[in-house]
């Protein structure tokens, strides 16, 4: 299952019933910040969200903090990959470099932008953009991202950083 997914907060609001534009206006915040916070590329979420959740949820605002730190610690060591995610990240450079496009890469690893940003935590308008734009370069972001959370080599990211992007 993807981060996104098992995010403790992402799960309170759904319980709660309130759509990500509810709590972000009535966090004051926006709602691109409560799809950060639930892609878990936020580590520090705003105080009123967890008051506003906890309202909503019967839980003090402390204990959906403690949740969350808890799941963020446990989730920064381990990432859910799926098997074949596994078997793509374990192929040789040379067998990614026959992979048809950067696109077919990405799919066997995560299916859509925003499940391999959650991943990955980058923000998922980076991959969309390189994603969108065949002429771009692989994103310094992405390519810590690779080599810190998934260990690919540096080889295997040459291999990555020469296959083509899919245009759309």
């Amino acid at each position: 299952m993807p981060i996104i997914e098992s995010h403790p907060m992402r799960l309170r609001r759904i319980v709660a019933g309130l759509s990500q534009q509810k709590l972000a206006t009535l966090s004051g915040v926006s709602r691109a910040t409560i799809s950060q916070i639930e892609e878990g590329r936020t580590k520090r979420p705003p105080e009123s969200v967890f008051t506003i959740l906890g309202q909503f949820g019967g839980q003090s605002p402390e204990f959906i903090e403690r949740e969350f730190a808890r799941w963020m610690a446990a989730t920064e060591k381990d990432v859910e990959l799926s098997p074949r995610a596994q078997a793509a990240l374990a192929l040789p450079p040379s067998i990614v470099a026959t992979y048809p496009s950067w696109n077919v890469w990405r799919s066997d690893i995560a299916p859509t932008p925003t499940a391999f940003a959650s991943l990955l935590r980058v923000p998922r308008n980076t991959v969309a953009k390189y994603e969108n734009n065949p002429n771009m370069s692989l994103p310094k972001s992405i390519m810590m991202a690779l080599t810190t959370r998934f260990g690919v080599t540096p080889e295997y990211l040459q291999a990555l950083m020469e296959l083509p992007v899919d245009e759309r």
